[in-house]
């Protein structure tokens, strides 16, 4: 297995990974409790994630794609005003998601104001 750099082509199976990856984790529980419903919203919600990072950052995956880093630059002066999550998601996944995720988010940055790794994830195989 070798990591390779992400391109567009990647980007469908990228948000899977982060989807798949993410399903049982206790702050996505948080944002989409119900598991069927997290199974759907989960990769609306990571596609703007996997689309600004191919944009303006990197994403490593493995030639397999069974594993995504995503890296943005940190530039702490540009991101003085960082966008309002809750208003991003809030015509993609609606107002009760929107304001869960702008709740996770305000308490975040208000402890990490930056940070140059959004997410690392890898779905779990079994070997033959």
């Amino acid at each position: 297995m070798n990591v390779v750099r992400a391109d567009a082509a990647d980007a469908d199976k990228l948000v899977n990974v982060l989807s798949v990856a993410f399903q049982e984790d206790p702050v996505s529980k948080w944002l989409f409790p119900d598991d069927v419903e997290r199974e759907r919203v989960n990769p609306i919600f990571f596609r703007p994630f996997v689309d600004l990072t191919l944009e303006d950052g990197e994403i490593d995956t493995t030639d397999d794609r069974v594993a995504a880093a995503l890296w943005l630059p940190v530039d702490v002066a540009e991101h003085a005003d960082p966008p309002d999550l809750g208003e991003l998601f809030a015509p993609i996944l609606g107002p009760v998601y929107a304001a869960r995720i702008a709740a996770f988010d305000k308490r975040s940055t208000a402890n990490h104001p930056h940070a140059c790794q959004p997410l690392l994830s890898a779905i779990h195989w079994r070997s033959a």
